[in-house]
């Protein structure tokens, strides 16, 4: 108990949207325990608490309320109802474009399990499904939404995804076509996606090298007004330039 309830404190510490998540899940695990009839260890309530304990001392930090006040101070005295509404349209996008895989895979191999009538394994999918969607909007209330907070809300996607194929019996061939469809697809689009990418950050490496070698030859010659080109930006969004500035325009940083 003690030792779960400590894990619990740090999963509950880890970030607004995906420690709330987590915390979703564990209550949906006990509920799952009720209606299947297991019974409930005195850990998993332990483990519950320290969840929420640490929850609240990250949601409740000074810096967590200075940080919202500042956001909501600079958004041109906006009804924080208006800004509320604006980051789940944004949000929402989000679930149509990058989501919208993951999504269709879940669709799709639930509709297949629901058909066998598994519902251990149907709640348990539907389980983390709903943490997945809830870690998303919850960013709703969050001053920024920067792409990172998306990581927690994937992670229980494909759980969801991964734990609804699993339980698809490959005995008819319906099945079996539709796995076999499934891995083609996804091996096709891993394959272009890390091509291009390994392009693209193979490009950005090349580049900056031979600026920093340039820049490095210059200040050996003593020039100290040493005038570069920027680097393209990025094509994929596995570069870890993208988003980002190539440079800061302020001479002061």
């Amino acid at each position: 108990m003690i030792g779960m309830f400590l894990l619990g404190v740090f999963a509950g510490w880890c970030n607004e949207n995906t420690s709330g998540g987590g915390i979703l899940i564990v209550i949906l695990m006990l509920l799952y325990c009720k209606i299947f009839c297991k019974k409930i260890r005195n850990w998993m309530v332990s483990g519950l608490v320290g969840s929420i304990i640490g929850f609240l001392f990250m949601t409740l930090s000074p810096g967590n309320s200075v940080r919202s006040e500042y956001a909501l101070s600079t958004e041109n005295n906006r009804h924080v109802f208006a800004i509320l509404i604006e980051n789940v349209d944004g949000l929402t996008n989000i679930l149509q474009g990058s989501f919208a895989p993951l999504i269709i895979i879940f669709i799709v191999s639930i509709t297949i399990v629901i058909n066998q009538k598994n519902w251990k394994r149907i709640y348990i999918s539907f389980m983390y499904f709903t943490a997945s969607i809830a870690t998303v909007y919850a960013m709703a209330l969050s001053p920024f939404i920067p792409g990172r907070a998306m990581f927690g809300a994937t992670i229980f996607l494909i759980i969801a995804c991964g734990h609804a194929l699993s339980g698809i019996s490959l005995k008819e061939n319906s099945h079996k076509i539709f796995f076999t469809c499934f891995i083609a697809v996804i091996a096709f689009q891993f394959s272009t996606s890390f091509i291009n990418g390994l392009y693209d950050i193979m490009k950005t490496k090349i580049r900056y090298n031979e600026r920093q070698r340039y820049i490095n030859s210059q200040i050996a010659e003593g020039n100290i007004n040493i005038i570069v080109t920027r680097i393209s930006l990025p094509q994929t969004k596995h570069n870890p330039m993208w988003g980002l500035r190539d440079f800061n325009t302020d001479p002061t940083h």
